[in-house]
């Protein structure tokens, strides 16, 4: 597998993975912020504001918070479309560069490669609206809990943190499945829960909070590049990600081409 990785210029397909959704981001993240006014929740805003100050590191945070926090409170149906039309076409160049690094073989026809990258998508940007409302739905439920005073403080701490990263995890699990079950051709599928999709899920974690953590620590990004540091950031973390995301797949396709190995070694005389 490491071969293939060196031989098949993981580092240029990642590249173009990246830019298709640096591209895809900001209009997709506007659009879906866009709709948050509109939601009849209290206190949505400041959740999902929250949500993002957890994932994100906290110099990219604090670059984009007035920004995020302004279309989050404010009303704009005009924004709100043009946003939207933009993020499904950048969204779905980005799924489909994503199933292009996957599959060297491709056989699908064009359009049935668009139909799959864009109800990927829309599966995807529906994941993460329901792991946001569970995200929010069950830290308002853990809280309520921690109100009886049932634990200490230091332990009610503990227990939202770790939901917190489970549900993240989860978000994260199910978007790669996805991607690697629906992105691949049938010959080069395995089952929905793979090896790779585990893997990806693990490192995507460690990878994003390693680099979250040397970011607010050691990096010089900001000091040197001023506000264009974020940018770089974002870049990068997203190089890093579909890094990440074509090897967990090409751990499948070496699955795959084991299983058949294995296959073809076996004697086919029922004598021997």
């Amino acid at each position: 597998m490491i071969t293939k990785l060196v031989n098949e210029n993981v580092s240029v397909r990642a590249s173009a993975i990246a830019f298709n959704f640096f591209l895809a981001l900001v209009p997709a993240f506007i659009s879906l912020f866009t709709l948050i006014p509109y939601i009849p929740v209290e206190n949505l805003s400041q959740e999902v504001t929250a949500m993002l100050r957890e994932l994100m590191p906290t110099n990219t945070f604090k670059t984009i918070e007035t920004t995020v926090k302004e279309i989050l409170e404010t009303r704009r149906g005009g924004l709100m479309s043009i946003s939207f039309l933009f993020s499904i076409h950048f969204a779905t160049n980005g799924i489909s560069s994503l199933i292009d690094s996957f599959n060297r073989d491709e056989t699908r026809p064009f359009w049935l490669l668009w139909v799959t990258s864009f109800g990927l998508m829309v599966v995807l940007i529906s994941l993460l609206v329901v792991g946001i409302v569970t995200f929010i739905g069950g830290e308002f439920l853990l809280n309520n809990l921690f109100d009886t005073q049932l634990f200490e403080d230091n332990v009610n701490k503990l227990i939202l943190k770790l939901f917190q990263i489970v549900i993240i995890l989860l978000i994260i699990f199910m978007g790669v499945s996805l991607l690697y079950f629906f992105g691949s051709n049938k010959k080069s599928r395995l089952s929905l829960f793979s090896y790779g999709a585990y893997l990806a899920t693990l490192l995507i974690l460690i990878s994003s909070y390693g680099f979250a953590f040397y970011v607010e620590n050691f990096s010089q990004f900001n000091k040197i590049y001023g506000s264009l540091g974020t940018l770089i950031v974002l870049n990068i973390w997203l190089y890093i990600t579909a890094t990440v995301l074509i090897i967990g797949y090409e751990l499948n396709k070496s699955i795959i081409m084991a299983k058949k190995e294995k296959k073809e070694e076996l004697p086919t005389d029922p004598d021997q």
